[in-house]
């Protein structure tokens, strides 16, 4: 579309090829490749329409060739060749190029960046070409530069005074006063910024480890704060007792300090070793910074914790580090994982015997060259999409991706023969220590699935436990829902299987005894390292675990029988083996004559888990709390009369109601469904069945507490004439949930606690805002009881 908005043409948003290169399948994407993140080749119009700017590259000029075509509106054709402005200088590691052009109101001038000092920053061009100015200055990374509506000033995204935030900064052309910040915002990521027509405000998404991205408007006239337009974090969030995660710098075997983003799981205690999970970017020019990072919350949420290095060849840091890789490419990277890992572990963060490792594109990479070039560290590793050899690599990727990483390389195969050998992991493989779990693309061009399939044939030759997925139809970053979702949620079972249990490595125990399919498409591979009597992965998991099934119809992703044989553990499963185990383990809570009575009779009778149970633990003694002091209730609570409370509907203040109400005053009802971590199946199965049957209004999920319904709940309304069908319906499909029916009539209190019909009816208690107390030294304080009554009866005795 034009700049005045008039014309629509269509124009490819890609790159102008010259030579003999192929073109890739599929366009590159984010992560290894140039079409996103260090590379724009977006076309940009001229203001009026009549001119845009795009970049050329070749093998010659891969950092790219700025260059102007004319172009007519009334044919939609270009009436000459275009015009060279500028070609960059060439970049030793073959990832930087020109990125997006921006025009001046008046159309004389272009803003683009440019690393010809060794660090990113805005320079100005004449549309009519010479030699670009620099605008901006220092040991920063300054980008995205878009001019203001009078052309006085430019907007930049910069990460000075701070390289693991980014920021935003206004720069007057004229130099007259130094670049300043828009906002005061700290710890954060300010992203996608906008002018307003007039400029005196600026649009930007805003972003934070504990933020998620959310639109805000900063005025350009004054030091106000910035305005939230939108609020997207959940507000659970909260409730989770974050520890706030920490920017931490620690150093390489060679002296380079490097830096990383730790984030706690909720409760964090100081002092206490936990699993870890080193997840490493991609790129490898990418950086992990201070904003919003699902995966790291979803991954620390399950108590582990979460460290992202940022090893050398990242972007963030100038030229100079983000080359230091080139030629080396599994050589000083590698070492500096291996690093970050002895910092968590010289801290007392991590527990050295359960410390994970993943990545995705160049991290799945960098996971490849962890597990067999630093084996000793790992006990679980995690690969989604990565490359397993250079080599091989280069003879199916993409143009682009090919040619940069001959590049990055400093070569061809043939001409860099030590190089490539140092990133060819499939001669090391037996040197795997650690189980891998393997994801990737069966379409991405940019990491071709024969990389990942490679690994699994050397796997199953060196007999390593591995379990590997992959996708049809998906790219090198994927696009359907119910794949991310999918890929998310095996590596929390296979991160909970391996670091979560104090286990032999590799030794997986069969958790499942039914068998059932997923419908959704994807390929499924195991092997096992079946040596010494260790139960098989492949059995295990192709038999057992891959149990996980997305409703599309609810969004929900429903909990396989792994994840629910552990929540159960100390649920409904682990009561009933507690009383299975008879009175060898209830006669625990007795006195000494009971408990030798007890274990008398289970003696007789107690066989299977209950017998294991007590070989394992012997018997064990009730604690007896030492607790002392006098009981804030007093002594005399036993005594106290019983007091008739208020009446809880109309009318009954006074007494019982003269009359009872007419039928009339109902006017429809609502029917609550509520539920549990255990039941939520339950509720989504009902929840289908009544909207695929009834014409009634479906109202949201209700996951926190809203109004009188303190547990989650959904609820649907109906309309008169459908009670004598829904009513006996509901009772027949109830499944076991606990059910409020109410009218709705003019009082909603007494709709809800009095004028209802119940079904299974089971009293909620809000307790889902409740949290653990602490003393001031960070301890957990537990209630003390202190009792208050003193017993006159003797207890009764069957």
């Amino acid at each position: 579309m034009s700049s005045d908005g008039k014309y629509k043409n269509y124009l490819a948003t890609t790159e102008r090829y010259l030579g003999p290169e192929h073109l890739g399948d599929q366009p590159t994407t984010d992560g290894d490749g140039l079409a996103g993140g260090l590379f724009f080749p977006d076309p940009a119009w001229s203001p009026d329409g009549t001119q845009l700017t795009f970049t050329e590259r070749s093998r010659e000029f891969f950092s790219g060739k700025l260059e102007l075509l004319a172009f007519d509106l009334a044919t939609g054709r270009s009436p000459s060749p275009p015009r060279e402005l500028y070609t960059a200088k060439p970049d030793n590691g073959g990832a930087w190029a020109i990125d997006k052009v921006t025009w001046s109101p008046d159309g004389k001038t272009l803003a683009f960046t440019l690393q010809d000092t060794g660090w990113d920053k805005v320079y100005l061009l004449s549309v009519n070409g010479g030699v670009p100015r620099q605008l901006t200055f220092g040991e920063s990374e300054d980008a995205n530069p878009i001019f203001s509506p009078d052309g006085k000033a430019i907007l930049i995204q910069s990460n000075r005074d701070a390289p693991e935030e980014r920021h935003l900064w206004i720069v007057p052309l004229d130099g007259a006063a130094p670049p300043h910040r828009v906002t005061n915002f700290s710890r954060s990521i300010e992203s996608a910024p906008q002018w307003s027509r007039d400029g005196k405000q600026i649009y930007f998404l805003h972003s934070a480890p504990f933020h998620s991205p959310d639109l805000y408007v900063a005025s350009t006239e004054t030091t106000d704060t910035p305005r939230a337009l939108t609020h997207t974090l959940p507000q659970n969030f909260a409730a989770l007792q974050w520890k706030t995660p920490e920017l931490v710098h620690f150093k390489a075997k060679d002296g380079l300090t490097l830096s990383g983003v730790l984030y706690f799981p909720p409760g964090y205690i100081p002092g206490r070793r936990y699993p870890a999970v080193l997840w490493v970017h991609g790129g490898p020019e990418g950086q992990d910074l201070l904003g919003f990072s699902p995966l790291s919350l979803y991954f620390a949420q399950d108590g582990y914790v979460v460290f992202h290095p940022n090893y050398r060849g990242g972007i963030g840091y100038g030229e100079r580090f983000r080359n230091l890789n080139v030629g080396d490419s599994g050589g000083g990277e590698v070492q500096d994982v291996g690093d970050a890992v002895r910092y968590l572990i010289d801290r007392g963060i991590a527990d050295p015997k359960r410390i994970a490792i993943g990545g995705t594109s160049h991290g799945a990479t960098m996971v490849h060259y962890a597990v067999t070039k630093l084996p000793e560290l790992w006990a679980a590793g995690i690969s989604f999409g990565g490359a397993v050899n250079r080599a091989t690599f280069l003879e199916r990727t993409n143009r682009n991706s090919e040619i940069r990483w001959e590049i990055k390389m400093g070569g061809t195969p043939d001409e860099k023969p030590e190089a490539y050998r140092q990133t060819d992991i499939i001669p090391d493989v037996p040197k795997i220590k650690a189980p891998l779990l393997i994801q990737y693309g069966q379409a991405d061009p940019q990491l071709p699935p024969y990389e990942s399939e490679q690994l699994i044939t050397a796997l199953k030759k060196s007999n390593k436990p591995y379990l590997a997925y992959s996708y049809p139809g998906e790219f090198h970053e994927f696009s359907k829902p119910e794949d991310r979702i999918d890929v998310w949620i095996h590596q929390r079972l296979f991160l909970r299987r391996f670091l979560h249990l104090r286990r032999a490595r590799h030794r997986i125990q069969p958790l499942i005894e039914q068998i059932r399919e997923r419908s959704m498409p994807r390929r499924f591979a195991c092997g096992s390292n079946v040596q010494r009597g260790e139960t098989s992965m492949c059995d295990t998991y192709s038999h057992n675990s891959d149990d996980l099934r997305f409703d599309s119809s609810e969004r929900i992703v429903k909990n396989s029988e792994v994840d629910q044989q552990w929540a159960d553990w100390l649920a409904p499963t682990r009561r009933s083996f507690l009383f299975g185990a008879g009175a060898a383990a209830v006669g625990l809570t007795l006195g000494d004559e009971a408990q030798a009575e007890a274990r008398e009779d289970a003696d007789q009778h107690v066989a299977g888990p209950a017998a294991a149970f007590l070989a394992l633990n012997g018997p064990i003694k009730p604690y007896v709390s030492a607790d002392h002091g006098p009981s804030e209730w007093g002594y005399e609570t036993l005594k106290q009369p019983t007091a008739q409370p208020r009446g809880l509907w109309p009318g009954t203040e006074n007494g019982l109601p003269a009359k009872p109400r007419a039928y009339t005053d109902i006017k429809s009802y609502h029917a609550h469904f509520y539920f549990d971590y255990d039941t939520y199946e339950k509720a989504a199965l009902i929840r289908r069945w009544a909207g695929e049957r009834f014409p009634v209004e479906l109202g949201d999920w209700n996951l926190q507490p809203r109004g009188p319904h303190v547990t989650p709940s959904f609820y649907f309304g109906f309309t008169n004439d459908l009670l004598p069908v829904i009513v006996p319906w509901v009772q027949l499909n109830s499944l076991g949930l606990t059910i409020l029916l109410h009218p709705n009539t003019d009082d909603p209190r007494a709709d809800h606690l009095y004028y209802t019909l119940w079904v299974n009816r089971s009293q909620p208690v809000n307790a889902y805002g409740m949290k653990a107390p602490r003393d001031e030294r960070g301890k957990a304080i537990v209630e003390k009881i202190l009792p208050n009554v003193t017993p006159s009866i003797k207890l009764e005795l069957s």
